[in-house]
């Protein structure tokens, strides 16, 4: 695994989460919205049709349980790109890694910040491209160690 896939691995599962609790959303609203009536289909009158119902709440029961799964993987993956940040003797390395993978920061966000911290000149290429190779490979060497 590359040192961008391994920090990648928690914006990515983040990403996940996002996704499942937006597909739970969207199963409680349509939930609300379905009322349960009495229709007559051709069984016995005055039967429920609650079927629909009961399939969308099943369908949230499993979002749920896989929303819990990957919220768990999603503590333990962070703790694990954590820790590896933390190997990274740079500072100025660790904090372009943690708000790049982290935080989900963009590279011209990250060199205003930098800038603005530091009172030195970081400029989105700069940062994109020279500091993020090198903390690339000094994640790459970390890992190359476990």
């Amino acid at each position: 695994m590359t040192a961008k896939e391994f920090l990648s691995q928690y914006a990515n599962t983040a990403a996940e989460i996002t996704t499942l609790t937006e597909q739970i959303r969207a199963q409680r609203e349509l939930a609300e919205n379905i009322t349960v009536g009495f229709e007559n289909d051709g069984g016995a009158p005055g039967t429920r049709r609650t079927d629909k119902l009961e399939a969308i709440v099943s369908n949230i029961v499993d979002l749920e349980n896989e929303l819990t799964e990957r919220s768990v993987q999603l503590a333990a993956v962070q703790k694990d790109v954590y820790h590896v940040i933390c190997e990274v003797k740079d500072s100025r390395l660790r904090t372009l890694l943690t708000m790049r993978y982290m935080g989900g920061k963009p590279f011209n966000v990250i060199a205003e910040t930098m800038r603005n911290t530091s009172g030195e000149q970081y400029s989105e290429h700069h940062v994109a491209h020279r500091m993020h190779d090198r903390a690339l490979t000094e994640v790459q060497k970390i890992l190359g160690k476990i």
